[in-house]
C-alpha cells in the first residue's frame, strides 16, 4: 500500500485527524466532458452518535477524515478509539463503547465509500468452533476498584479469531454475546491485550466520562486450554516517563498524543489498537504493562509525547518552594480559537488568597487585586463563573482545585473565561489553606505561552514491554529542525500545525492540530530519528476554530503540506512555513503525469518559498477566493474549473501544444500579501511509449529572498532557482526573466537577471522610497522549450511595511 501520511486536508484545532489510503471517489465541476475533476467538497457523514466524520478524496488515492465530536451533555468531549484490520479503519467516540455491538456501523471505509454496513457485520470472525473455551475478563484500574475497559482476543497463529469486548460486560450474557466479558475460543495460544480505564477518585471505576488515564495491560501470548480467567490490572502498568535534560519540558495539555499497541500472528494480518489521546484525559500520563518476548509473530506497543516548556508553573515559596502540580483546563470548554483562552505570559510573585468557592458569599472581603485566587470546586457553581467572578474581583491568576480526593479536570461549555484559570489536586489545594493558615504565602508563576522549543517523541518498544519505561533524551541523539512561521506586517499570524508519524504496520495517521501561539515566530523543532518511523507535518493558517459556540465570518484556510523531510540522528534541518512569495505551484508528493491517453492535474494553488503547498479553489462566500484553472491544447481549451484543479483530463495519443494556467484572487481580510496570483505552464505532450506513467517536464522558478518573519525584505538580492516538477526529468534552463512593479501591478518594469552557477540566477530590488510591496513577474524557458511564467501581485513586504 502506497503511505501517503499527509494528503492535503482542510481540518480544525483539538480535532482527531485521520489519514488513509482509501479509494478515490471522484466528483464533477463544470468542465468540458474531456475532464473529470475530483470534488472540491468534502464528504461529511455522521456517525450513530452524532460525532460528523469530513472525508475529504483525492486522485492520488487518498483519504483524509477529520472527526468532530458532537456537542456532550456534560460538556467533554471524548477521545476516539481507533481500530483497524484488513484495510478497514473503524473510529469510535469512546464514550460510545459501552454496550457496542456492531462496529461496523463505525467503519470509516465503508462509509467514505458510500457502502453500507451488513446488519450482522463483525470486524473479524468470532466463531470458536467445536471444543471451545470460555475466557473470562475483567478489569482492575490503577486503585484497585472494577474498571471500564477494551480487550481484544486474537489468535496469534493465523488470525482467524479476532473477538473485542467493553468491560466490565454484562455478567447476565452468555459467553458468546458481544456485550459479556467472556469470549468462547477454540485451545490454543492467543493475544489478551486491551486498556484500563482509570477514572477520578470521585466517581466510580466503571462510571462513565473523562478518565484521569489508560493503561494498556495484558499478555500478548498466553495459552489457552480450559475455561480461564484473565484479569487486565492496571496496577500491573509501568509509567511511562520522558526526562529531557538539555531543556526543561513538560507535557502540557495535549502533550499526550497517542498510545498504542499492535499485534500480528505467525500467518495472516495483524490488528492494531490505540487512542489519539489529544487531551482527552485528566492527566498527561500514560501506563503499560511490563510483558514476556512473544515468540509467536511480532508485538509492537508505543507512546507519543508533545514536550514543550512548562504552559505555566506555580510553585509556593518559602515552603520547600514546592512545585504544584497545576495545568490549565481544556481550552475546548472556554473559546472556539486560541486567542480567546487567556493564558499567563511571564513572571509574577502573587499574594495566594483563600477565595472560598467563588460564590459572592465567599469573595466577601477578599482582596484579590493582583492575587492568585485559591478556588475550591463546586458542582453547584461552574468553573467559568468561579473564575471570572475572582477576575472582576481583581484576581490575576485563578487556582481551582477539587473538592474531593485526587484531581477532577472537566468544567462546563459556553462562558468565556476572563482571566488564566488552572486546576489543581485536591490535596495540594487543602495543603495550601493549612499554609496560608499559618500566614501569608507567596506563589512564584511562570507562563510560557510561546514555547521557543518543541519535543516530538515516540518510544516503540519491539516484541515486549520491558519493565524500565523511562526515556531520557538528549537533543545530540535527535533530529533537530529550525522552524520559522512567517507572518505578514500588520496581521497577527494566526496558525496551526501537526506533525503525523506512521510506522512500517500502520496504514492510518493520526494527528490533533496545535495552536501556534506567538507567531510569527521562530521554534527549535526535536524528533524522534526512529529509522521505522515516517515523520509528516502540516500546518494551517489562519487558525480553524476548534468548537463553534460562538459563530464567526467564513474565511479561506491554507492547509499546507510540507514536502516529506527525512530525520537522522544529529541531523539540523531549517524549514520555513509561509516564506514569501506564496504562489500556484505543484505539488512534490503526487505530481502531474501522462499515463495513455490521460493527463493527470496535480496543481496547488498555494506554494511557499519552502515548498510547503496547499490546495485553493473558489469560497462559497464572500470575502474569499476566487480562482479559474484552465487547460488547452494547441490553444483550445479543453478543461476549466473554478474549483479543485485536481482530476484528470483525457486528450489524443498526438503529440500537441498544452497550456495549463491558474488564476487565485484572494480578497480574505487577512491578506496582505500574495492578494492576486497567475501560473502558466506550457510543455508539449504525447502518448507515452508502451503506456507508461510519465511525469511531465513542468518547469518551476524558486525564489529566496532576504526576509525577516513577517515577510519584509532585509536586503535587496534576490536568487532565483530554475526547475522542474519533482519526478520529472530536470531539464537545464534556456533563459530566465524578472519585472518588477511596486504600485501593486498597475507599472511594471524589467530587472536586470543575471546567471549564476547552474540554474541559479540573481536580480536586485530596488524599492521606491513609499513603496509598501513589490510584485513579482518571472519567466524561465528550459532548453526543451517548456516554460513556466509567474506574477504575483504584492510577492513580498518592504522594509517599510
Amino acid at each position: 500500500m502506497r503511505r501517503t501520511p499527509l494528503p492535503h486536508i482542510a481540518a480544525t484545532a483539538a480535532l482527531t485527524l485521520v489519514v488513509t489510503a482509501l479509494a478515490a471517489t471522484p466528483g464533477h465541476a463544470a468542465a468540458p466532458a474531456t475532464a473529470t475533476w475530483d470534488s472540491p467538497t468534502p464528504t461529511t457523514v455522521t456517525l450513530p452518535t452524532g460525532d460528523k466524520v469530513t472525508v475529504a478524496s483525492g486522485a492520488d488515492g487518498t483519504q483524509v477524515s477529520e472527526v468532530q465530536a458532537a456537542p456532550r451533555k456534560n460538556g467533554a468531549p471524548p477521545a476516539f478509539l481507533t481500530t483497524g484490520r484488513a484495510g478497514n479503519l473503524y473510529v469510535v467516540p469512546e464514550d460510545s463503547l459501552a454496550g457496542l455491538t456492531d462496529m461496523e456501523a463505525f467503519n470509516v471505509t465503508r462509509l467514505a465509500r458510500g457502502e453500507k454496513a451488513p446488519r450482522s457485520a463483525r470486524t473479524a470472525t468470532e466463531d470458536p468452533g467445536a471444543g471451545a473455551v470460555d475466557l473470562h475478563v475483567k478489569a482492575i484500574d490503577r486503585f484497585g476498584r472494577p474498571a471500564r475497559g477494551i480487550v481484544r482476543v486474537f489468535d496469534v497463529q493465523n488470525g482467524t479469531l479476532d473477538a473485542g469486548r467493553m468491560l466490565p460486560g454484562d455478567p447476565a450474557k452468555p459467553c458468546g454475546d458481544r456485550t459479556s466479558s467472556c469470549v468462547s475460543v477454540p485451545p490454543g495460544t492467543y493475544s489478551v491485550m486491551g486498556f484500563v480505564y482509570t477514572m477520578p477518585l470521585s466517581q466510580d471505576g466503571t462510571a462513565d466520562g473523562t478518565p484521569l488515564n489508560r493503561s494498556i495491560v495484558g499478555d500478548p501470548e498466553v495459552t489457552i486450554t480450559k475455561d480461564t480467567e484473565i484479569v487486565l490490572d492496571a496496577r500491573k502498568a509501568k509509567e511511562v516517563t520522558v526526562s529531557t535534560p538539555d531543556h526543561e519540558t513538560k507535557a502540557n495539555t495535549g502533550g499526550l498524543s497517542h498510545i498504542k499497541w499492535y499485534r500480528a500472528p505467525a500467518h495472516g494480518t495483524g490488528v492494531w489498537q490505540g487512542f489519539l489521546v489529544g487531551g482527552h484525559q485528566m492527566e498527561e500520563r500514560a501506563y503499560m504493562q511490563p510483558t514476556r518476548p512473544v515468540r509467536t509473530g511480532s508485538f509492537e506497543a508505543y507512546t507519543r509525547w508533545r514536550l514543550e516548556a512548562p504552559a505555566i508553573t506555580l510553585r509556593a515559596r518559602g515552603h520547600g518552594n514546592v512545585r504544584l502540580d497545576a495545568g490549565y483546563y481544556s481550552p475546548e470548554f472556554f473559546s472556539d480559537v486560541s486567542a480567546e483562552f487567556p493564558r499567563f505570559d511571564g513572571k509574577a510573585s502573587l499574594s495566594l488568597v483563600d477565595a472560598g468557592d467563588g460564590s459572592a458569599q465567599g469573595l466577601a472581603g477578599r482582596d484579590l487585586r493582583g492575587k492568585l485566587a485559591l478556588i475550591r470546586r463546586s458542582d453547584q457553581i461552574p468553573v467559568a463563573q468561579q473564575a471570572n467572578a475572582a477576575a472582576a474581583a481583581g484576581a490575576r491568576i485563578v487556582a481551582v482545585y477539587n473538592d474531593t480526593p485526587g484531581l477532577y479536570t472537566d468544567a462546563e461549555y459556553g462562558t468565556r473565561l476572563n482571566v488564566p484559570t488552572v486546576h489543581l489536586p485536591h490535596e495540594q489545594g487543602v495543603g495550601l489553606l493549612k499554609l496560608l493558615a499559618k500566614g501569608r504565602v507567596t506563589i512564584d508563576a511562570r507562563g510560557v505561552t510561546a514555547s521557543p522549543y518543541l519535543y516530538d517523541l515516540i518510544f516503540p518498544e519491539k516484541g515486549r514491554i520491558p519493565s524500565d519505561l523511562h526515556y531520557t533524551v538528549r537533543d545530540r541523539r535527535l533530529a533537530q529542525i529550525q522552524a520559522g512561521y512567517h507572518g505578514q506586517p500588520g496581521v497577527d499570524l494566526t496558525a496551526q500545525t501537526m506533525r503525523f508519524h506512521l510506522r512500517p504496520w500502520e496504514d492510518v495517521a493520526l494527528a490533533t492540530m496545535h495552536p501556534l501561539i506567538g507567531a510569527p515566530r521562530a521554534r527549535t523543532e526535536y524528533v524522534t530519528p526512529d529509522p521505522d518511523t515516517r515523520w509528516d507535518s502540516a500546518m494551517i493558517a489562519p487558525e480553524s476554530p476548534y468548537n463553534h459556540q460562538w459563530p464567526r465570518p467564513d474565511t479561506p484556510r491554507m492547509v499546507l503540506d510540507a514536502p516529506h523531510t527525512d530525520v537522522r540522528p544529529g541531523g539540523r534541518t531549517e524549514m520555513d512555513w509561509l516564506k514569501a512569495p506564496v504562489a500556484p505551484g505543484l505539488n512534490p508528493k503526487s505530481p502531474t503525469y501522462r499515463e495513455g491517453d490521460v493527463i493527470a492535474l496535480r496543481t496547488k494553488g498555494f506554494t511557499d518559498a519552502a515548498g510547503n503547498s496547499a490546495d485553493a479553489y473558489t469560497s462559497m462566500f464572500a470575502n474569499g477566493l476566487s480562482t479559474d484553472f484552465r487547460v488547452y491544447r494547441d490553444d483550445q481549451l479543453i478543461a476549466q474549473t473554478r474549483y479543485l484543479p485536481r482530476g484528470q483530463v483525457a486528450v489524443p495519443a498526438e503529440d500537441a501544444a498544452f497550456r495549463i494556467e491558474q488564476d487565485v484572487d484572494n480578497s480574505a481580510a487577512w491578506a496582505k500579501l500574495s492578494t492576486r496570483t497567475k501560473a502558466v505552464w506550457t510543455f508539449r505532450s504525447a502518448r507515452p511509449a508502451e503506456d507508461r506513467r510519465a511525469v511531465l517536464p513542468l518547469p518551476l522558478i524558486g525564489v529566496d529572498a532576504p526576509l525577516d518573519l513577517q515577510n519584509r525584505l532585509r536586503g535587496r538580492t534576490v536568487t532565483l532557482t530554475a526547475g522542474h516538477q519533482q519526478g520529472s526529468p530536470q531539464i537545464p534552463s534556456r533563459t530566465m526573466t524578472l519585472a518588477v512593479s511596486y504600485d501593486d501591478g498597475a507599472t511594471w518594469r524589467d530587472v536586470q537577471v543575471r546567471k549564476g552557477h547552474g540554474d541559479s540566477y540573481t536580480a536586485r530590488l530596488d524599492p521606491p522610497k513609499g513603496a509598501e510591496a513589490v510584485s513579482l513577474r518571472a519567466h524561465v524557458e528550459d532548453t526543451q522549450g517548456n516554460t513556466f511564467s509567474e506574477e504575483i501581485i504584492r510577492a513580498l513586504a518592504t522594509a517599510r511595511a
